[in-house]
C-alpha cells in the first residue's frame, strides 16, 4: 500500500503544473488581455455597417445588445430581490411579457425597429430573465419554469435566424468579393497579430534564458 500511495504521489507531481509554467500561462494570459481585450466583447465587425450595435467605453468596443440585456439582468435582480411582493404581483404576467418581447424581437422585424425600441426590448429581456430566475427561487416555481423554458426556446430559435441576418449584412457590403481582411475586422486583425509577436519573443525568451523576464511585458506594450 505505501508503495502504491508512492506512485501516486509521483504522477501527480507529475501532472502537476510547474512553477515555471504557471508564470508562462500568466504572462500569456496578460498579454492576450493587453493587445486583444479592447474587442472581445464587441461580438460585431467594428465597420460602419454596425456602428450602431456597439457601445464604445474609452477605448473598449462592448456589444449593444448584450451589455443592455446583463444591465436589465443586474436591474431585474435587485428590484426582484428588493421587492419580493412585487414580484409575487407580476410573476403571472412574466410569460405573457416574454412571448410580447419574442413577438416584437423577431429577427426580420427587429431590424426594421428604430434603436430606442430595439434598446428596449433587449434591456426588457434581461429583466424578463432575472424575474424567471427570481420567480423560481422566491416566488412560483412553475412560472418560473416555465418562462425559463420560453427564454431558452427564443435564444435557440431567434439565435438561428440573427445569423442569417447578420450574413445578409456581410454579403451585401462592398468589401464582399475584395480579398483580403474587411474594415470591419482589420484592427482586431492587427491586435491579434501584435499578440502572437509578442508571444514568440515571450517563448524565445523562456526557452533561452528558462525564465520569462519583466521586459518582455515591457516590450509588448510598446508594439
Amino acid at each position: 500500500m505505501v508503495i502504491f500511495s508512492q506512485i501516486s504521489m509521483i504522477r501527480s507531481q507529475r501532472n502537476k503544473p510547474s512553477a515555471q509554467q504557471a508564470i508562462s500561462k500568466l504572462h500569456e494570459l496578460k498579454l492576450r488581455l493587453k493587445h486583444t481585450s479592447w474587442f472581445m466583447f464587441a461580438h460585431k465587425p467594428l465597420c460602419s455597417h454596425y456602428e450602431h450595435d456597439t457601445i464604445k467605453f474609452k477605448n473598449w468596443y462592448v456589444c449593444r445588445s448584450c451589455f443592455l440585456v446583463y444591465f436589465g439582468i443586474t436591474a431585474g435582480l435587485i428590484i426582484a430581490f428588493l421587492t419580493p411582493e412585487l414580484l409575487g404581483q407580476y410573476a403571472i404576467v412574466l410569460p405573457v411579457m416574454i412571448g410580447t418581447i419574442a413577438a416584437l424581437s423577431y429577427p426580420p422585424l427587429y431590424k426594421k425597429h428604430p434603436r430606442w425600441l430595439r434598446d428596449t426590448l433587449r434591456t426588457a429581456l434581461g429583466v424578463s430573465i432575472a424575474g424567471a430566475f427570481a420567480s423560481i427561487i422566491l416566488q412560483s416555481f412553475t412560472i418560473g419554469i416555465v418562462s425559463c423554458a420560453l427564454l431558452t426556446l427564443l435564444w435557440i430559435v431567434f439565435g438561428k435566424l440573427r445569423q442569417k441576418t447578420k450574413r445578409f449584412k456581410c454579403e451585401t457590403c462592398p468589401e464582399m468579393n475584395i480579398s483580403g481582411i474587411c474594415n470591419g475586422y482589420r484592427k482586431q486583425a492587427e491586435a491579434i497579430q501584435n499578440y502572437e509577436r509578442a508571444m514568440e519573443r515571450l517563448i524565445k525568451a523562456s526557452k533561452d534564458n528558462n525564465n520569462i523576464p519583466s521586459i518582455i511585458l515591457e516590450k509588448s506594450k510598446n508594439k
